[in-house]
């Protein structure tokens, strides 16, 4: 029998909220027929069959071969509030990590998070959308019949699920349009593009009696908006296409539609239908004379019919190889016989243009280039060169006129997409530089050629053996080391420069370096901007690129970027990082140029930032963290050094400027350059910093957020003995802030992040050992399981030092350390973070587990429950027996026969009942008062913070007194702002909260029948 594995916790928790669950069976002649516990027989498209999640896990697990699956009910007629579809990539595989050739790419998927799944045989894909609509000529394309390869869009349909995700991070459900990646996959799986069909009402239009002239049709699109609906764009471009089915017709249609709505995929529909459709494919110019009408346009009053024509005389051909001489000769003809078209004149100096030198236009932008053949590149003042050329040239025949007739015809020629520039068509990575062309894979030299489409090239010349150039190296590693800690940055450094060196942007990455003023990181980015030409470079600064609108425009055919310090006071936290993502990613993003037409481009340019304050960033995803390469520059560059500190150094004024202008160290940068490219494409992409993803992220968050770097510098994780009070903490933290010259945070804000800074299972307490005299309470509020470093005591007054001198003992607390346990069995025992169903035994039970006893409540159903809490992390526990009834909170204890169970929200958690043995192997430190049978009342560590006493206005240690609703409640507050304003789920609030996962659900739903909280979209929002 096969069995089926599955990861249900992976899964998306929105579709696992929706009840639209079946079963599969992979031992099945049909494996992916839906079924409900071997009921094959049911309808899997009636929602009456279908089941929720946690009933279809339950389900499966009873026999191996059965799976779980979903139903997509986008466009089910029985589901109105059907909303999600998904993309089945059948065979797209050829391992894990190994997509085929024909598979589209990912990237935007990827790029915003979207959750993607392996099938169940490992060799396709799955990624659920929501809220999208197949393109109206999609249909499902396979590459044979059997369909075991290719890609449907299931909108109506079930769906296997594995929890195989194939990102790190999981991911939600993807609201990312498919329309892209599906012409491209129809291309790829069919040979061609797909045919885009116009509407049945723009086949019934006619109004086509009029005959038109371009001047007439351009009138006519002009007063239609271009960024109309796709089906009415769709129809005007058949119309047109029934008016001129050639070049003119197509030019006219494009120029029309570059408005804000243009974009690559734009184009490949205009070329799909002048390339395979029928004069019109049965709409006519009709279609187009309505839309306008209807937009105010009055059609001419000349009718074919009543046209006069007269017999035009014979229009001269300009002669192959014409100069300019003959050009003009056309010209005159055409002036002194107004019949004679002018187009073979226009024709000639096209051509004339053509013989002096090389032309592009980039259809994104409908910018003309022309060649360089010294540098090698295009430059993008293509039209101020022909305009210039033909006055020059025509003489008293030279209009604007026939200056913008000349442009058109050289555009419509020279049209090639902005993913051709660079040499990106071409075999390897190829640099356009002083001398000639580089290739990284070979290090060998290629002639300048117009082919590569370069418009972006260095002025420097790549030492050979053949030109016997000099290169210095070791002036340039100087210098870098000089102001870099060690020699992985520099590489790196380094690394970041050869990427925006190759063509495209193969790799995810983006430099911030960081550290104190004068530490060198302004000569870096004029070192750096000199190399490749301050043409060649922009300097977007970081917030920039997440919040201005018209930043992305600095971009495009540039080999770098250089933002430096955010505008303002400098530090911040970014929170809209698509753009960021998008352009540090190589994916398509639009370029927003004041008083320019917008495109779509993907970036080139390497991203390099500096911050004396680097930014936080507002969420934290490895689509970030994958992409971050934090570059700490510690040193201080100063005039007179103090020889006793050995972060500041000797200034040398220039330093870059003196490279810059050494023509040996500018071929040495280059040659750099050029290895550390051959190595980034040896390894793909792979830079020279050590650390992995998650290890950069935390270099970087130690220095964006004082807090961190506060928390990392004065404290340490420690047993549940020790304790540090909130106000001290903060005295402590603003006395660091003043020392690291940075501005503290209020108090209220450090309370609330500080504990989530922390490499420990921090747990809000209250003391009694450390509240003093002049307190109102006699047990104050502060953080357990936290101690102070020794470094801490430079910040702290004497007698805050005097409080805290156990915090500063070596030796080890005796009581913690000399436990007896010679008495608890022969069985490991397990902390509650290793807790899993592969621990029980065969009745369901766990032989052991070892935790200290916080969070005890009465449940809903009125039993004893609470928390057993380990170093880094717990699990929750339900007593239904006396002898776990008057555990002691704060005590450690050994529990032996427990029940694992679920909770409501899927979460493991303990059943303790009268088989169940419990044992108290430590107490916690206590005072000299007593509780009820003699137990020592404990100093209130494992307490939630709460200011509430008991009827007599005594304070209680008991965690059954704490008054959770305001806990909660400041705990939905949270977690809403956490989800932009958005109603947060029980599992969302249960993540900021300080109570156990029983007790906000009771207290939710409290709040709720109050009507102080508000059900919505699966989640709660306060009133």
């Amino acid at each position: 029998m096969t069995t089926v594995s599955f990861e249900p916790e992976v899964i998306p928790e929105e579709l696992k909220e929706r009840d639209q669950w079946l079963l599969w069976d992979a031992s099945n002649d049909t494996p992916r027929q839906p079924h409900w516990r071997g009921n094959f027989r049911i309808s899997w498209s009636d929602p009456n069959d279908w089941h929720p999640f946690e009933e279809a896990v339950e389900a499966a697990e009873e026999v191996d071969s059965w799976g779980i699956g979903y139903v997509m009910a986008k466009d089910n007629d029985s589901h109105p509030t059907g909303l999600y579809g998904c993309l089945d990539l059948d065979g797209c595989l050829t391992g894990p990590e190994s997509p085929k050739d024909w598979l589209p790419s990912l990237a935007d998927f990827i790029d915003e998070d979207a959750y993607i799944e392996r099938s169940p045989s490992g060799d396709g894909l799955h990624i659920p959308l929501v809220g999208q609509e197949a393109p109206e000529w999609w249909s499902d394309c396979h590459f044979s019949d059997d369909e075991h390869e290719g890609v449907e869009f299931l909108t109506n349909k079930f769906c296997t699920f594995t929890g195989d995700a194939l990102n790190a991070g999981h991911g939600g459900v993807g609201a990312v349009d498919p329309t892209d990646f599906l012409f491209h996959a129809h291309t790829e799986i069919e040979g061609e593009n797909p045919r885009v069909e116009p509407s049945e009402t723009a086949r019934r239009r006619g109004d086509s009696d009029l005959e038109l002239e371009r001047e007439d049709i351009e009138d006519a699109l002009s007063h239609i908006g271009s960024s109309c609906a796709y089906p009415k764009w769709r129809d005007i471009a058949f119309a047109v296409h029934d008016w001129d089915s050639g070049t003119t017709g197509k030019n006219v249609f494009e120029s029309w539609s570059r408005g804000p709505g243009w974009d690559e995929q734009s184009q490949r529909y205009i070329d799909a239908i002048w390339n395979g459709a029928e004069q019109g494919n049965g709409v006519t110019v009709g279609t187009l004379i309505h839309h306008a009408k209807e937009a105010g346009w009055t059609p001419p009053s000349r009718s074919s019919k009543g046209h006069a024509v007269r017999e035009a005389p014979d229009t001269p051909e300009p002669a192959e190889g014409a100069g300019w001489e003959d050009v003009r000769q056309l010209y005159a003809l055409a002036q002194e016989d107004s019949d004679i078209d002018k187009g073979p004149a226009r024709q000639a100096a096209e051509g004339v243009l053509e013989d002096e030198t090389s032309w592009m236009c980039v259809n994104e932008s409908d910018q003309l280039w022309v060649y360089d053949s010294e540098s090698g590149t295009y430059g993008k003042y293509g039209e101020q060169v022909i305009g210039t050329t033909l006055k020059k040239e025509l003489g008293p025949h030279y209009t604007k006129a026939e200056r913008s007739e000349v442009i058109a015809r050289i555009k419509d020629g020279n049209r090639v997409f902005r993913r051709e520039l660079n040499a990106r068509q071409h075999d390897g990575a190829l640099l356009c530089v002083g001398n000639g062309v580089v290739n990284f894979d070979t290090g060998k030299m290629l002639d300048h050629d117009p082919e590569y489409r370069f418009v972006r090239g260095l002025d420097t010349d790549f030492p050979t053996p053949e030109n016997g150039l000099e290169a210095d190296k070791e002036r340039v590693l100087e210098f870098m080391d000089d102001i870099t800690q060690r020699e992985a940055d520099r590489d790196t450094l380094l690394d970041h420069l050869a990427h925006g060196l190759m063509p495209g942007h193969p790799y995810r990455a983006f430099v911030v370096t960081f550290g104190p003023g004068g530490n060198g990181k302004t000569q870096l980015a004029q070192l750096f901007t000199g190399f490749v030409g301050e043409d060649n470079a922009a300097s977007v600064e970081i917030d920039e690129l997440v919040n201005d609108d018209f930043a992305t425009g600095d971009l495009p055919g540039k080999f770098l970027n250089w933002g430096d310090d955010m505008s303002g006071d400098g530090g911040g936290t970014l929170q809209e990082l698509s753009t960021l993502k998008k352009a540090s990613g190589g994916s398509n993003i639009r370029a927003n140029e004041k008083y320019e037409k917008t495109f779509n481009f993907q970036n080139e340019a390497a991203l390099f930032f500096s911050a004396n304050e680097p930014p936080r960033f507002g969420e934290v995803k490895p689509s970030i963290k994958d992409r971050l390469y934090p570059i700490e520059m510690p040193y201080r560059f100063v005039s007179d050094p103090d020889p006793d500190d050995p972060m500041e150094k000797e200034k040398v004024p220039k330093v870059a400027q003196r490279l810059l202008e050494d023509a040996a160290a500018m071929r040495g940068l280059l040659e750099l350059a050029v290895e550390h490219g051959q190595r980034l494409r040896e390894n793909r992409g792979e830079y020279s910093m050590p650390e992995e993803p998650d290890e950069r992220f935390d270099i970087y968050n130690q220095e964006a957020d004082p807090i961190v770097r506060f928390a990392g510098t004065v404290v340490e994780p420690a047993d549940g003995s020790m304790k540090i009070r909130k106000d001290d903490a903060y005295r402590v933290y603003q006395s660091v802030m003043d020392a690291w010259q940075e501005r503290a945070a209020s108090e209220r804000g450090f309370k609330r992040q500080f504990p989530g800074t922390v490499d420990s299972d921090v747990e809000t307490a209250r003391s009694r050992a450390l509240a003093t005299d002049d307190d109102e309470d006699d047990r104050v509020r502060c953080w357990k399981r936290i101690r102070w470093t020794e470094e801490a005591t430079q910040y702290m007054p004497d007698w805050m030092q005097d409080r805290y001198t156990d915090h500063f003992d070596d030796a080890v607390d005796a009581d913690s350390a000399n436990v007896d346990n010679s008495d608890r069995g022969d069985e490991l025992p397990l902390s509650p973070t290793e807790v899993s169903t592969e621990n029980m035994a065969d009745n369901g039970r766990l032989p052991a587990i070892e935790a200290t006893v916080t969070g005890k409540h009465m449940d809903r159903f009125n039993n004893r429950a609470g928390h057993l809490s380990g170093d880094n992390g717990g699990i929750d526990y339900t007593a239904v027996s006396t002898g776990a009834d008057t555990l002691p909170s704060g005590a450690t204890v050994r529990v032996v026969n427990a029940k694992l169970t679920k909770s409501e929200l899927g979460a493991l958690e303990l059943e303790i009942d009268p088989t169940t043995e419990v044992a108290v192997i430590d107490t916690p430190d206590t005072d000299t008062d007593s509780v009820g049978d003699g137990e020592a009342a404990t100093d209130g560590g494992e307490a939630v913070e709460t200011d509430e006493t008991d009827d007599d206005g005594q304070d209680t240690d008991s965690d059954a007194h704490v008054q959770p609703k305001p806990i909660v409640m400041n705990a939905l507050y949270e977690a809403v702002e956490n989800n932009d304003n958005q109603p947060a789920e029980a599992a969302e609030v249960l993540a900021v909260c300080e109570l156990p996962e029983a007790v906000v659900l009771e207290t939710l739903e409290e709040l709720k029948t109050e009507g102080a909280v508000q059900p919505m979209n699966g989640g709660y929002i306060p009133t």
